[in-house]
């Protein structure tokens, strides 16, 4: 009996002192202090706004020109040629937080005639009589001076710094009547030829604006 009271008392001591021991590690678990929180983060998107106004849908451009004859002069040495006045084809209005890249193409030439054939002269020697030159104005122009300068190669790109800013798309059509092959009367002939049969000349006539740099910019 003496014994079992021993061995009873033996355990009572392992109990407490292991619960003393589990005290001081759940104690320096979690006696700590703990803090916590929640928010949200915002990220402001770049803009980019390109208005394009013109007769045609967004990102072509319809142009109507006045009728256009050749040259009255006669030829003496140099090709005859005669232009309309400059026509404001497109208005480009754009405001970006990133810079971008502004292009204007001509596509394909359209010739709407009246004969069913191309006389004796063949197609592409009447669509090489006519020559579409395209300018980008920051400003408005009244004639084809306060253009020098500014005339734009389709498929050329025009870099345009981040920004709010305007371009005019002036268009000047060419009609040039002599040729390495065809001057003077035979020129006319042709000329001729074509005031008789041709009604149009059309183009094809479109832009893109796209982006050209990052916000925020890539580390060095």
């Amino acid at each position: 009996m003496t014994q079992k009271r021993k061995l009873v008392s033996k355990l009572f001591v392992a109990v407490v002192v292991l619960t003393l021991v589990s005290c001081c590690f759940l104690a320096s678990t979690f006696a700590r202090y703990t803090s916590g929180g929640s928010g949200t983060g915002t990220v402001n998107v770049a803009t980019w706004k390109i208005t394009g106004k013109g007769t045609g849908d967004a990102g072509e451009i319809n142009a109507t020109f006045n009728k256009l004859s050749p040259s009255m002069d006669e030829y003496v040495d140099t090709p005859r040629t005669h232009s309309t006045a400059p026509v404001l084809v497109a208005t480009i209005t754009y405001e970006i937080d990133v810079n971008g890249i502004l292009t204007l193409t001509v596509g394909e030439e359209t010739i709407t005639k009246t004969a069913d054939d191309w006389g004796t002269y063949g197609e592409e020697a009447i669509k090489g009589l006519f020559d579409i030159q395209l300018y980008l104005s920051e400003a408005k122009a009244s004639d084809v001076e306060s253009l020098k300068g500014k005339e734009v190669a389709s498929g050329a790109e025009t870099p345009v710094t981040a920004g709010k800013g305007t371009y005019y798309v002036y268009a000047v059509v060419t009609w040039t009547s002599d040729d390495e092959t065809v001057t003077g009367e035979a020129a006319d002939a042709r000329d001729t030829w074509v005031g008789a049969n041709v009604t149009s000349v059309g183009y094809d006539l479109s832009y893109t604006f796209v982006q050209n740099s990052e916000l925020p910019a890539p580390q060095a």
